[in-house]
């Protein structure tokens, strides 16, 4: 009788443990799953923001602890390098010792720990002088370190060329007015103090002051 009492009690705890070890594996399972979803969306919003990036059409290059993390096609093309073969590498080892400005800044950027900072960048191809207007930004770890760096250059040199022009333009047009105006200016002067003091002058006056209006309305 008491050997039937033990196995008894020995099923009744072995189901228990039976019991409380499904209960464990449920609670794992769920864990998983709940882990998978995580895993899922954390790729979802990576691809996401990847073609966000890969579809900007100013170059754009992010960095992780000094090597290179993600740049898109127009990084590749002011770069002149391939990413997929660059992927991982430091950003000095894939951007070129003509560019090293670029390097340089993002080095002065993860050092200062500056969130947000903008600078006119030059780079020179073909002969020909590009300028780009560069902002960059510190990414921080769960523990406030930085532990990136993301920049985007913008291509200002037309702008900054149609900024020139306007001023040679404006420089260029106010020399061209301040002739005529001085002209005008000086006889009319002229006649309103009495200068011209008999009708033959003052029709010569009249007729430079008139001159010098229709020139500047040529202008």
């Amino acid at each position: 009788m008491k050997d039937l009492y033990l196995k008894v009690t020995g099923i009744e705890m072995l189901k228990k443990q039976l019991a409380e070890s499904a209960d464990r594996t449920a609670q794992l399972e769920k864990q998983i799953r709940s882990l998978k979803v995580q895993v899922q969306l954390s790729q979802k919003q990576k691809r996401n923001t990847e073609a966000i990036i890969y579809s900007i059409r100013d170059a754009v290059v992010v960095d992780e602890y000094g090597k290179l993390l993600i740049a898109n096609e127009a990084a590749e093309k002011l770069f002149n390098f391939n990413f997929k073969t660059s992927k991982h590498k430091t950003i000095g080892e894939v951007i070129d010792a003509d560019k090293s400005e670029f390097v340089d800044f993002l080095n002065q950027i993860r050092q200062s720990k500056v969130r947000h900072t903008r600078r006119e960048i030059e780079f020179s191809e073909d002969g020909r002088s590009r300028t780009f207007d560069c902002i960059a930004s510190c990414v921080y770890d769960k523990n406030e370190q930085v532990c990136g760096v993301v920049a985007v250059l913008h291509d200002v040199t037309r702008e900054k060329e149609i900024s020139q022009m306007k001023n040679d333009f404006v420089s260029h047009v106010s020399h061209e007015l301040k002739t005529p105006l001085a002209s005008i200016t000086a006889y009319s002067e002229m006649l309103f103090d009495g200068e011209a003091d008999d009708e033959e002058t003052r029709k010569e006056f009249y007729s430079v002051i008139q001159n010098q209006a229709k020139r500047l309305n040529r202008l």
